[in-house]
Order: C-alpha cells, then sequence, then structure tokens
C-alpha cells in the first residue's frame, strides 16, 4: 500500500456526512480520500454543532518523509481553502492527524444522526481539486474568505467579510464598496449621522462599529449583521472571482 498522511479541519458548522476517493492529477499522489463527519454528542440533551473534514493524502512509493510532509501540508492548507470557498463553510485551522511514516493515536467517534446542514456531494469534492489544480482564484483572498466564515460571532465575521472586500476594490475609500454594493442591486438607503451622508446598508452597517455616533443598539447591529452576513459574502466572493480572472 502506498504511504499516506491524514489530516483534518473541523467546521463551524455540520456537514453531509460521506467519503470520497479521487485521483488528483499530480504524479507525486496517487490518491486522495476525502471524509465530511460530525463531531459526536458528548451530552444527549444538545445536539453537536461541529462538523469535520479529513483528508487522506496517499503518495506514490519510495517517497520519503520529508518529502510527503512537505507536499501534503501544501495541498492540506489548499485544499481546505478551497473547499471552505466553494461550499461557504468556516473552516478552522488545517490539523496533520497521522501518517503511514510515523505512528500516532486513532481517532475514535461515535455513529449518531443529525439534522444536516451543509450538503455535500462527490461533484463538490471534484470542482473543488479541478479549481486547485487550474489555480484560477487568488489563493490569499480564499484563505482570508475562509477566515472570515470560520467564526461563530457575526461581527467578527462582517468586519473581516467587509475588510476584503475593500481590499480587493480598486480606488480609495468606503464609497467604492457602495458603488460594487450597488452595481449588484443595492441602494444607497442608510445615513450616516456621524459622516452626514448616504451609505449602503454594508457600510453602514460596518460604521456602526467601526465609527460608532453614540447611539449605537449592538444587539440590534449584531442581529442586522447576522442577517445580512450571507449578502456580504455573496459580495465579496463576486469580488474575489472577479479580481482573480482580470
Amino acid at each position: 500500500m502506498d504511504n499516506y498522511i491524514i489530516y483534518s479541519a473541523k467546521s463551524v458548522s455540520l456537514l453531509q456526512e460521506g467519503e470520497f476517493s479521487i485521483v488528483p492529477s499530480a504524479t507525486e499522489i496517487s490518491v486522495m480520500k476525502v471524509k465530511t463527519l460530525n463531531e459526536p454528542i458528548s451530552d444527549p440533551k444538545n445536539a453537536p454543532k461541529n462538523g469535520k473534514v479529513i483528508i487522506s493524502v496517499y503518495f506514490s512509493k519510495g517517497i520519503s518523509f520529508e518529502s510527503a510532509k512537505k507536499m501534503g501540508d501544501k495541498l492540506a492548507d489548499q485544499f481546505f481553502n478551497h473547499f471552505s470557498y466553494a461550499k461557504d463553510i468556516g473552516l478552522g485551522r488545517s490539523e496533520y492527524i497521522r501518517s503511514s511514516f510515523v505512528e500516532s493515536e486513532i481517532i475514535s467517534r461515535m455513529e449518531v444522526n443529525y439534522s444536516i446542514i451543509s450538503p455535500i456531494e462527490s461533484s463538490d469534492i471534484e470542482n473543488v481539486l479541478e479549481s486547485l489544480e487550474n489555480n484560477n482564484l487568488n489563493l490569499n483572498y480564499m484563505k482570508l474568505y475562509r477566515t472570515a466564515l470560520n467564526n461563530t460571532d457575526p461581527i467578527a465575521e462582517f468586519m473581516i467579510l467587509y475588510s476584503i472586500l475593500e481590499f480587493i476594490l480598486p480606488g480609495r475609500g468606503q464609497p467604492k464598496v457602495c458603488r460594487f454594493a450597488m452595481r449588484h442591486g443595492y441602494k444607497k438607503d442608510h445615513y450616516n449621522k456621524s459622516k452626514k451622508r448616504q451609505e449602503c446598508l454594508f457600510t453602514w452597517l460596518r460604521n456602526k462599529i467601526g465609527h460608532t455616533d453614540g447611539d449605537v443598539d449592538f444587539e440590534q447591529v449584531k442581529t442586522l449583521m447576522s442577517q445580512n452576513n450571507r449578502k456580504l459574502a455573496e459580495l465579496t466572493k463576486s469580488a474575489i472571482d472577479k479580481t482573480s480572472k482580470l
């Protein structure tokens, strides 16, 4: 059997459990197996909230551990970035679990039934690998996008997504974010009393935290950000896609 290295990353939402086997185009890697699962229920009264993505990278015979580990670490990080980006799933830092080169503990878990939040198909894994191999998206932006989604705090997620969008767009200042949002159907229909100007929803919410005007209801802002994070993520993603194709 070929040598292997296994990595995992924890998700901030439940996943549809499954196992997939893909053959990448890289000649040094014979096959890559992807497994999606969910955390076990430690307290029956509380449903689990996190899932996990595990990838097993099998290498051609004769490769050294040093070479395999270097290649595997890079592939794991890039795969989890692409997977998070493609499926809009927050994924934490990738972790080395074990390999055939070095003995380590085998992780066990309970078999239980859950309500699935994020359905995953074999085609999703194939599309992620194809995108990774074609390298047609900006890897740095995808890593930042993954970081944004890997938050249970809606304010943190919103502020990171907005920062990514503002950084990507050409030009200066927050007005460019509003112009971009307007091209995607949003209006400048929110008044910023502190800056005395009309703003789009996303800039207005961002400034409720970044430039408070003294009468901010943080719980209300938190709720509004939570309700609009998906919209901001879609807007940010469209900017990343556009920039990567330039």
